[in-house]
């Protein structure tokens, strides 16, 4: 449903306001694959950080750097009624980046480049492409994300083989890992994160040849 926030007398409190909506875009259709299926973009029309010391009072404080993509990546709350984000940066560089657009799985973006000649730039990120009659398709998925203490992952396989499932950090450390025997089923098993510090990872989960690479937020 779309509601006007200023009918409502509802603030709505994400990024500075140099992040315009003209370039907010959602994956509704989950046309992406991996982390970022379901998720949303934004961009950033200029920058926002120390650089501008000088050059504008009210942008130089923040320390959101701008002129670049974020990748935001959704969660509802418990009542299903809000979200809330967590944003990472994925492409950066522009000049003054306006407007974006998500085709299928292509980012196109609009920069006006007061300093020079304005451009117009794609973005590929991965699709989900699966085709009829495909056998070898790996699902997995994890949640509750963020999570505390426990952290469940389903998963369906189309063979017999051990499978493994690893976190990460952003950095590639592994955190931990675990071996799993699976059936060719739905099937989930959970692991215990209460030891490991708040932060954003990325889970693996690997069956034979076949992997999916999820985010996961854990937050104590």
């Amino acid at each position: 449903m779309i509601m006007d926030a200023s009918d409502l007398a509802i603030g709505m409190y994400s990024f500075t306001a140099h992040r315009s909506p003209l370039g907010l875009v959602f994956d509704k259709d989950s046309i992406l694959d991996s982390e970022f299926r379901g998720n949303g973009f934004i961009t950033c029309y200029t920058r926002g950080d120390s650089l501008l010391a000088g050059a504008s009072s009210l942008m130089s404080p923040f320390g959101d750097p701008g002129e670049d993509i974020l990748h935001l990546e959704m969660v509802k709350d418990s009542t299903g009624d809000s979200y809330s984000f967590h944003s990472t940066r994925i492409a950066m560089g522009f000049n003054h980046p306006v407007d974006m657009v998500l085709d299928s799985n292509m980012l196109y973006l609009v920069e006006v480049g007061y300093s020079g000649t304005p451009k117009l730039w794609s973005i590929q990120l991965p699709g989900f492409n699966v085709s009829v009659g495909e056998e070898k398709q790996l699902q997995a998925g994890v949640y509750p994300n963020p999570c505390s203490d426990k952290l469940t992952i389903t998963y369906k396989v189309t063979n017999s083989e051990n499978s493994f499932f690893a976190l990460y950090s952003l950095e590639g450390k592994e955190i931990l890992s675990q071996k799993i025997s699976t059936n060719i089923s739905d099937g989930k098993f959970t692991i215990d994160v209460s030891t490991i510090p708040s932060g954003l990872y990325m889970g693996k989960f690997v069956n034979g040849n076949l992997s999916k690479t999820v985010r996961v937020s854990v937050m104590h």
